[in-house]
């Protein structure tokens, strides 16, 4: 499928330009014509609104976990023992169940379900208008949200410079973006 837009020959499956970034016309169901204005091309998430979308569901996953946390604190401190006699201390348990649950369980859930759904975007994605998807524009499966998800925490060790270079990027791809294949939009409105 050749691009109106810069003359780039796609795979026929693309939704959007391999180079440019534009709306093929044909993934529109719109017949290719002079009269028709040419579509938006895509607006690609620079690094500050993704920064302050990831702000958002952080704080969002931080008081879901510290709920969660506390509940099973609740639970185990009236949990007693098979004797009658009452649990021991419960303060030993909570803070490696709440950094299982908040550096690991609940944002894998989090991002990996929310951004491979119909959404294509977590909370705070969806405050600014943003979305995930494949470098063809369709939304992603779980398996490639998991890649995503697991390749932050990859390069996280490396200083977040893999996080940064999402905004000197053509396309405004992080490096876990381009392990993932994935890039981030903004929609026009």
């Amino acid at each position: 499928m050749i691009c109106s837009k810069c003359g780039t020959n796609n795979n026929q499956d693309s939704s959007f330009c391999s180079k440019c970034g534009t709306q093929l016309e044909a993934a529109t169901g719109v017949a290719i014509n002079d009269d028709i204005p040419s579509p938006q091309p895509v607006k690609y998430a620079g690094f500050w609104i993704r920064l302050l979308a990831t702000i958002i569901d952080i704080v969002l996953i931080a008081t879901v976990c510290f709920a969660l946390a506390f509940c099973i604190a609740l639970i185990y401190v009236f949990v007693s023992t098979p004797d009658g006699t009452p649990a021991e201390d419960s303060s030993s348990y909570v803070k490696p169940v709440f950094d299982c649950l908040f550096f690991l369980i609940v944002p894998w859930l989090w991002f990996t379900i929310s951004e491979s759904s119909i959404r294509q975007a977590t909370v705070g994605k969806q405050l600014f208008g943003l979305k995930v998807m494949n470098e063809n524009g369709a939304r992603i499966g779980f398996g490639r949200a998991n890649v995503r998800f697991f390749s932050k925490y990859l390069i996280s060790t490396w200083l977040f410079i893999g996080f940064l270079i999402a905004g000197i990027t053509a396309k405004k791809q992080g490096l876990h973006d381009f392990l993932a294949r994935t890039l981030v939009t903004k929609s026009n409105t």
